[in-house]
């Protein structure tokens, strides 16, 4: 597979197919006394009844699945690698092409509404943020997102065509309230080698706050073992994330060096989020990209240090016919005593036909995480 990792296992359907078969599931553990996990009706019920109703027009699958709050009281949803097929009664699809990125936008009043995509382009550049390639040779997977200066800023990577390998870390400027794309650029922080080694893609989670925000990132290894991730955290001055200056923590302080970045623990997965609480910030993440198991890290402080793992939940989906990665918070969507968590699903490598013949086995799955109040 050559250079197939980088921060490649990040996210979307070709990255998943393509290395299912390395993938080892994880054994069950016990979760932390005190926590209890349960399935969220409401989530996972709105997106199978938006995604059965598809005929071509609108989302009816896709990995991915971060959640951007936006100044009007509507929220995004992110799809990675995308269908926009008609589903049929039986829950299957016919055999389609997919396009690699889109926004499900959720109204005001919780119902799922457009999905924003681009139509007609090449086979190899579809979505909708899309690169200024003219011969499809490489398309963007979305990351985080946050409104800055009036403006959505979309965190990407430019993912190559060729091998799969990520080329850039960019940030695409939406307009709001229309979210039209104004303009692409890359990112102020470099895709480039840190202390560990690897390369860290900055833009998996985004914390704001009143001085500084912090963009944390993955570092990812190809060689010895390409499931093995470790968390990075950058900052820069809170309203001016797109004029450079960021810092990074270099494992003892703040560094103006990208290549002095430390890694701050590991075992997360490509995509994953990090949130401020009361107590001070909690990370979700499936353990090494498609582990199986979802994981809670806590922290004082934004660069932490980090605490041990504790695991929240076990993805009964990591099986022989499916797997799982991508866990994630959504913190606007918490209810009273919980938390929303979602994960992906994919058909795994023995199920070559599993995406067509249940279009629900390449759907997030939602949870309410009932977690003790000093966490």
């Amino acid at each position: 597979m050559g250079s197939v990792e980088g921060s490649f296992m990040r996210r979307g359907l070709l990255a998943v197919l393509l290395l299912l078969t390395l993938a080892v599931s994880a054994g069950s553990a016990r979760a932390q006394s005190g926590i209890r996990v349960e399935r969220d009706p409401v989530l996972t019920a709105l997106f199978n009844s938006y995604g059965d109703a598809g005929r071509g027009d609108r989302w009816t699958g896709s990995d991915s699945a971060i959640s951007i709050p936006l100044p009007d009281g509507r929220f995004l949803w992110t799809g990675g690698d995308t269908f926009l097929g008609t589903v049929n009664k039986d829950h299957s699809r016919s055999p389609q092409s997919f396009i690699h990125n889109c926004y499900v936008i959720q109204e005001r009043n919780g119902r799922l509404g457009e999905t924003l995509y681009t139509p007609n382009l090449g086979s190899g550049d579809k979505g909708y943020i899309v690169s200024e390639d003219q011969d499809n040779a490489s398309w963007y997977w979305l990351g985080d997102g946050f409104v800055e200066g009036g403006k959505l800023r979309q965190m990407m990577i430019r993912v190559s065509a060729q091998g799969y390998g990520v080329v850039a870390d960019e940030i695409a400027t939406l307009a709001l309230p229309s979210l039209r794309v104004e303009k692409v650029e890359l990112s102020p922080s470099p895709y480039a080698p840190a202390k560990g080694a690897g390369a860290v893609d900055y833009g998996e989670a985004v914390v704001q706050e009143k001085d500084w925000t912090y963009i944390y990132g993955i570092e990812g290894f190809a060689a010895a073992n390409p499931f093995a991730k470790f968390l990075h955290v950058a900052r820069a001055r809170t309203g001016h994330v797109m004029e450079g200056g960021w810092e990074y923590w270099d494992g003892s302080a703040w560094s103006t060096v990208a290549a002095t970045s430390a890694q701050l623990t590991d075992g997360v997965g490509n995509e994953m989020s990090v949130v401020k609480t009361k107590h001070g910030y909690r990370a979700i993440a499936m353990r090494n990209s498609l582990g199986g198991e979802v994981l809670m890290f806590t922290a004082k402080h934004p660069q932490g240090p980090w605490s041990k793992p504790t695991v929240l939940y076990t993805a009964p989906e990591n099986n022989a016919q499916t797997v799982t990665y991508n866990a994630k918070e959504h913190p606007e969507h918490h209810g009273k005593n919980w938390i929303s968590v979602s994960y992906n699903v994919n058909a795994s490598s023995t199920n070559s036909n599993g995406l067509y013949s249940d279009v629900r086995n390449y759907r997030p799955r939602f949870l309410r995480v009932y977690i003790p109040p000093d966490l």
